[in-house]
């Protein structure tokens, strides 16, 4: 929210606590918003996809995470000079990219043995915290304080943020591509693994 309370200072040019607060407040509802859709429509499209190929879920979720990229690329840049449309792609992105939560959980299901799956599970869980919300807020800061270069103002915070941040759009496109190359083995892993529960 910090990127989005910038933009909105530069747009409105007041720096009211208060409208940070609402900043925040709008965040939260658009990413609550955003994740309920995004859960119930990915698992819906993946199920109707599912029927005509069993690759489906891997790439519902690539496809999901490629068609987010414009929309996070345009809120990095357009979330200055125009914040209701940066409010939209927000949801748009963030909708897209929620939209493969329950599908990932799914995949890990039918991939893993039984005796496994609490194991495989926790090391999922683990491993997304690790390389998320854990690090990721350090290193998107450390690269903001290189481009800040110890500036304060308003305008260059924001620059420094959306630099910083530009780096997710990429982590994204990585991240489809690898559903989509994850596609290719998903139906020999899934049999593989029934195979070995019979």
């Amino acid at each position: 929210p910090i990127f989005l309370q910038k933009a909105h200072i530069l747009a409105s040019g007041s720096e009211d606590p208060k409208e940070k607060t609402n900043v925040s407040l709008y965040f939260g509802i658009v990413t609550c918003g955003a994740g309920i859709l995004g859960v119930l429509l990915g698992s819906e499209v993946a199920r109707r996809y599912r029927k005509i190929n069993a690759r489906g879920d891997p790439i519902v979720c690539g496809i999901a995470v490629l068609l987010a990229l414009p929309f996070l690329f345009s809120v990095l840049l357009l979330s200055k000079d125009h914040l209701i449309l940066t409010w939209i792609f927000i949801f748009i992105a963030e909708t897209l990219l929620c939209s493969n939560w329950a599908l990932i959980s799914d995949m890990l299901m039918y991939i893993v043995i039984p005796t496994r799956r609490s194991t495989a599970s926790s090391m999922l869980i683990f491993v997304m915290h690790l390389l998320g919300d854990a690090s990721s807020p350090y290193i998107i800061g450390e690269i903001s304080d290189f481009f800040r270069d110890g500036a304060d103002d308003n305008l260059t915070q924001w620059v420094s943020l959306r630099n910083a941040l530009m780096l997710t759009p990429f982590i994204a496109a990585l991240g489809g591509a690898a559903f989509l190359f994850a596609a290719m083995f998903i139906v020999q892993d899934r049999r593989r693994a029934e195979e070995t529960i019979e």
